[in-house]
């Protein structure tokens, strides 16, 4: 059609739908974003087991670490992702003796 507003997304000649760059970008930097904030969360749980800290604190940053990790499955959108994330949140929901 002629004339017609384009979208986000743009459709080539045999119907694919392809991303734009800005698109691609923005997710692209959202996602290292969210890595970043799993990969600071694990580098602060290990020094936090070094320095002999309380299980209590161990478990909050453990339980820190399970909501980035599910940000990123989301903005990853990686299925195995998202599954191990919620096994690790299970695993988190059990009472601790």
């Amino acid at each position: 059609m002629v004339g017609a507003p384009r979208s986000a997304k743009s459709t080539t000649a045999i119907g694919h739908e392809r991303d734009t760059l800005p698109r691609i970008v923005h997710r692209y930097r959202r996602s290292v974003d969210e890595a970043r904030a799993v990969i600071d969360r694990l580098e602060r749980i290990e020094l936090l087991e070094r320095d002999g800290a309380p299980p209590a604190v161990m478990l909050e940053e453990l339980r820190g670490l399970v909501r980035e990790a599910e940000a990123w499955a989301r903005v990853e959108g990686d299925e195995r992702a998202r599954a191990a994330v919620e096994r690790c949140d299970s695993a988190l929901a059990q009472p601790v003796a």
